[in-house]
């Protein structure tokens, strides 16, 4: 909906990252990757507390709904770190307890 994109534009009087002297948008967007954009987060703000304080009537279902939805995919992304994390040790003990090969070094007469 454009209703939606509407609402999710930041107007802006300057370009943040690539190279601002620009006046071209498709030059200007693929100078991102040459010059991305380096943000300071000064505080973080939970989604349903900004629903909260919007003007615009937001149900609780809808606040219930994104406060789930968010715990979800964070939880799931926890559990795919800790399956990356036991799995990164078991490569190590198995590279520390696997065979190892041994050059012997003959004495010289």
């Amino acid at each position: 909906d454009s209703f939606y994109i509407k609402r999710r534009q930041m107007h802006i009087d300057h370009r943040i990252g690539g190279n601002p002297e620009v006046t071209d948008d498709t030059a200007w967007v693929k100078g991102l990757a040459v010059n991305p954009a380096l943000l300071k987060i000064y505080s973080q703000v939970a989604w349903p507390e900004v629903l909260n304080k919007v003007s615009i009537g937001v149900s609780s279902v809808v606040v219930g709904n994104l406060r789930q939805a968010i715990s979800e995919r964070m939880a799931a992304r926890e559990a795919q770190r800790r399956k990356e994390k036991e799995e990164t040790a078991r490569k190590r003990i198995e590279e520390l307890q696997g065979p190892r090969s041994v050059v012997a070094m003959g004495k010289s007469a």
